[in-house]
């Protein structure tokens, strides 16, 4: 499996992070946020989350970012690196109806 940072941020809202895999084709992302922005939004010190992309999923992304399956995991750090990079994702599938799978807790 191979996996890379998207990022990891501390600030005085908390401590954020969103981490990318690949494994048999499909893309997962995982991230959690700790500290007063959790505790805010969720009346948790944490909120964890997942977005699981199946083979066809992860193709599509992959072809959207012009990348190869080797190259994804580097491309989406270089393109989703902050704060809002969810948000961005969510809107780039919408726009090219790529469906994943979200999780959270």
């Amino acid at each position: 499996m191979a996996e890379i940072s998207l990022y990891n941020i501390q600030n005085e809202n908390g401590h954020f992070y969103l981490d990318a895999s690949l494994e048999h084709g499909r893309l997962l992302l995982s991230g959690q946020d700790f500290g007063p922005a959790a505790e805010n939004a969720w009346s948790d010190s944490d909120y964890e989350y997942w977005y699981e992309f199946a083979e066809d999923g992860t193709a599509q992304l992959t072809k959207i970012l012009n990348a190869t399956p080797s190259t994804l995991l580097q491309t989406l750090k270089s393109r989703f690196h902050t704060l809002d990079a969810c948000a961005q994702l969510r809107a780039l599938c919408e726009q090219h109806n790529i469906t994943y799978h979200f999780e959270s807790y």
